[in-house]
């Protein structure tokens, strides 16, 4: 007896809507901007399709007996794709996690759903009998050497004293920082060494809050890691001969 087997592909719909931004996290009050595109199933760009996008900011809270996850303060905006990417702006007020979501109709009615989702910083709280782990979020994707990479610091306790261990092929630098509210934002310059990847990591204790405060609980601690992309795309091959 001979047996195969093979692996199906099925889209929902015709059409899809991809989602980027420019930055993964903002400062609370800043604006976070979405940009959106329709493609076909063979990538090329459809335009004249729209595009219905939604924002809202997530926050756990005690809801039935059990945490839950509430999506507050829902923002809405419609657009109309063209063969370069449209953009949308949603506004921020406090500092979270925001999850964005685009749906878009092919020809017969059928919809896809694309999500992504963006911080911003300042204001916010994680749920530390949830996660006790520090939330890493890069500012982007990947980074060349002479750029800054921002990194927002997520603690689940505040305020907090960390220490920043930069790594590769061993210990490359450590830097010390307080927290004083429950996110904070450490700036990396990225140097030629960094090439391919410079790992980074956060470890957090709970510090001394303002004078005539309760003294900090010697037991919080967490911690959490994040590896950044450095490409050698200066030295890439070139050809120098016809």
């Amino acid at each position: 007896t001979w047996t195969a087997s093979t692996n199906l592909v099925v889209h929902p719909a015709a059409l899809a809507v991809g989602l980027r931004s420019p930055r993964a996290f903002v400062n609370a009050g800043q604006p976070l901007i979405v940009e959106a595109i329709v493609v076909d199933h063979e990538g090329e760009a459809v335009a004249g399709k729209t595009i219905e996008m939604e924002a809202v900011r997530l926050e756990w809270g005690w809801i039935d007996g059990r945490w839950r996850s509430q999506r507050l303060e829902p923002q809405e905006c419609s657009v109309v794709s063209e063969a370069e990417p449209v953009r949308c702006e949603f506004e921020t007020t406090v500092g979270g996690r925001y999850a964005i979501s685009a749906r878009v109709m092919d020809d017969r009615e059928r919809v896809t759903l694309t999500e992504l989702s963006l911080w911003t910083a300042g204001g916010f709280f994680r749920r530390a009998d949830r996660d006790p782990g520090v939330e890493l979020v890069a500012d982007r994707e990947s980074y060349q050497p002479g750029e800054t990479a921002e990194i927002m610091v997520a603690a689940p306790f505040a305020p907090a004293e960390g220490v920043m261990t930069l790594r590769r092929s061993g210990v490359a630098q450590v830097e010390r920082f307080r927290m004083d509210g429950p996110s904070h934002v450490l700036r990396v310059p990225i140097e030629e060494f960094h090439i391919p990847n410079l790992h980074v990591h956060v470890e957090l204790v709970a510090a001394a809050g303002e004078p005539g405060s309760a003294p900090p609980d010697p037991d919080r601690f967490a911690s959490g890691s994040l590896n950044l992309l450095v490409p050698p795309r200066a030295r890439t091959l070139r050809r120098c001969w016809p």
